[in-house]
């Protein structure tokens, strides 16, 4: 499974590149549908491909870990930036407010109870915010 996952999160990312780089395809409104796949490809390759990689569970095979590690520098970020954010901040703090960035998110999103309610947040699309359902109906 995570060899497919792998091989389709690349797939996605590069298919539609090579389309436009190469000048193959000309409509305007496709070119602009295949940016936005490969917009999903580069979050596959940096929230799957590479996260994974990083955690040891993509392969048993440490050279393929590290190897895939670094399609995050492949598709503009830094591997080892990333690495030391995750492992340190992330996993020493995780889901603690003021600590872990992770939970800071744009202000459409909202990742801790802890951070303010606001009106957005009831047309929330997915279902993060079940977990707050008492301080939402507070809110309303």
């Amino acid at each position: 499974k995570l060899f497919f996952k792998t091989v389709f999160m690349l797939s996605l990312f590069l298919t539609p590149y090579f389309f436009i780089v190469t000048g193959f395809i000309e409509n305007y409104w496709i070119i602009i549908a295949l940016w936005a796949i490969i917009g999903v490809g580069k979050s596959g390759i940096g929230l799957s491909i590479m996260h994974d990689a990083n955690h040891g569970v993509l392969s048993k095979h440490k050279f393929i870990n590290r190897i895939m590690e670094s399609t995050m520098n492949f598709v503009g970020g830094n591997s080892s930036m990333w690495k030391t954010k995750h492992n340190v901040l992330h996993h020493t703090f995780t889901n603690v407010d003021g600590h872990d960035d992770d939970i800071d998110a744009p202000l459409f999103l909202r990742f801790s109870p802890h951070k303010p309610l606001k009106k957005i947040h009831r047309y929330h699309l997915n279902f993060q915010h079940l977990h707050e359902i008492r301080e939402v109906h507070q809110f309303y």
